[in-house]
């Protein structure tokens, strides 16, 4: 309180030593000397309390560890690696970007052992026409009867594993909206911030760990790299199961929050049901979980797609005797090119039906976590900077409820300055960059840059 009695002392001389007859009162002066003295020791309590400095880090609300901050900057080498050999899903809408795209055009290695074979069937039948006379011509109605069988095989076989593409796409979207739920339902009800940090981390985790389970896989350090320390992922890839593992630990992490919420605990419960929404989106998280990898583990069944290549075989290889009569040597490119067709759309086939690996086709599962990451990041960011903000209400300005992209020395003196006008109508409107684009910087002092651990 030194400084308010130093000021007040200030103002008391001052009023004594200027007092004149247009002027108040002594007495009157020195009442609002007090007031005024008051209320600048008022703001600068706050504004040092905000600013986590001076010797008022002990004020009524703590100074929140702002990891989220810290991590996005350390994470941001680990995310453009996933992001480098992640696939691509490409629009549609330009005919010239489709038909350019030189990959599409390569044969599968099947169709060239086909080929090596249809022209040794076309030179055999050419070589019993011309030198041994002999008629063997098949009609080719049979042919074109077969042919829109062999069609209609083909199309289900791609409806079906485009069916299985398009249901992986979907769980994943579940589970990049549950764990935004379950993300903001944590750090809104869960006051105790290093058990919300833990939920956050671990739903991050979660969400790398099913990228990874699906592939047949354990957790890469690369990946991990700021989430975890390399023993702490070297303990976590003994486990056989490891999106369970985050799971579980999310679990402990709510329960000891209920436990400290609940009637013998320290912390005032905040909602008597908020418990049921976050267990409602674990399980949503399991469910998906559940549902990717019965598409993983479950394939086509081998009995439709041995008849359907049987039957394709033995289609193109017996199709040269019905055109060498007509087409002579011709006959080789015009069944390499109906069977190309044939072959190519297999092979699509049964790159979608398994949408979790690394080809071209598949699901960009890779982006899909980044994704994941950087929006709990920000949800977690933004959780630690109003945390710290114990005046926050309904009618704050946006400014108040937005964090700011600066440096230390700029976020400082901005919530000083914030504190110190906080009685004014009018403020500044900061700007907030995309996430995307820049992230979050470092918004704290000195913190522990290592996350809890399992």
């Amino acid at each position: 309180l030194s400084p308010f009695f130093g000021r007040l002392r200030d103002r008391r001389s001052l009023a004594m030593t200027e007092e004149s007859p247009a002027r108040p009162s002594t007495s009157v002066s020195f009442g609002r000397s007090v007031i005024e003295a008051g209320r600048q020791l008022s703001s600068e309590i706050t504004a040092r309390a905000y600013a986590g400095i001076g010797g008022f880090a002990d004020a009524e609300e703590p100074t929140v560890e702002r990891l989220a901050s810290t991590m996005y900057d350390k994470r941001r080498s680990a995310r453009q690696q996933i992001l480098a050999s992640s696939t691509v899903l490409f629009h549609t809408e330009s005919w010239i970007e489709t038909l350019l795209t030189i990959n599409e055009y390569s044969p599968p290695t099947v169709w060239w052992i086909t080929m090596i074979i249809v022209g040794l069937v076309t030179w055999f039948s050419i070589w019993c026409q011309t030198h041994r006379h002999i008629e063997h011509d098949i009609d080719s109605r049979i042919h074109d009867i077969t042919i829109g069988l062999i069609s209609l095989l083909i199309v289900f076989r791609t409806s079906q594993a485009y069916a299985r593409w398009w249901e992986g796409r979907t769980l994943w979207g579940t589970i990049v909206n549950s764990t935004r739920n379950l993300a903001s339902n944590a750090v809104t009800w869960m006051q105790d911030h290093g058990r919300y940090q833990r939920v956050v981390i671990c739903t991050i985790a979660f969400a790398y760990s099913v990228k990874q389970t699906l592939r047949g896989e354990k957790l890469f350090k690369a990946e991990m790299d700021g989430l975890f320390d390399e023993d702490e992922i070297e303990r976590i890839n003994e486990f056989e199961h490891i999106p369970m593992l985050f799971v579980d630990e999310i679990r402990r992490c709510i329960n000891a929050e209920l436990a400290a919420q609940g009637p013998n605990g320290s912390l005032t419960p905040t909602s008597y049901n908020w418990d049921f929404a976050v267990s409602t989106d674990i399980a949503t998280l399991v469910a998906a979980l559940g549902g990717c990898e019965r598409i993983a583990k479950t394939p086509m069944p081998f009995g439709y797609l041995s008849q359907l290549r049987i039957f394709m075989v033995i289609w193109i290889l017996s199709w040269p005797f019905a055109l060498t009569a007509d087409y002579g040597w011709w006959t080789v490119a015009v069944v390499g090119f109906v069977s190309l067709i044939m072959m190519k759309l297999e092979k699509m086939a049964v790159q979608i039906e398994h949408p979790f690996g690394t080809d071209s086709n598949d699901l960009p599962t890779d982006g899909i976590c980044v994704t994941i990451e950087r929006n709990l990041l920000e949800i977690l960011r933004r959780a630690e900077y109003i945390s710290s903000d114990a005046r926050l209400d309904a009618r704050a300005p946006l400014n108040r409820i937005v964090p700011p992209r600066a440096s230390n020395t700029n976020l400082r003196s901005f919530m000083t300055s914030r504190s110190m006008s906080r009685g004014s109508q009018s403020g500044r409107a900061h700007s907030t960059p995309d996430p995307q684009a820049t992230g979050p910087s470092d918004n704290s002092g000195p913190i522990p840059l290592r996350p809890p651990t399992l």
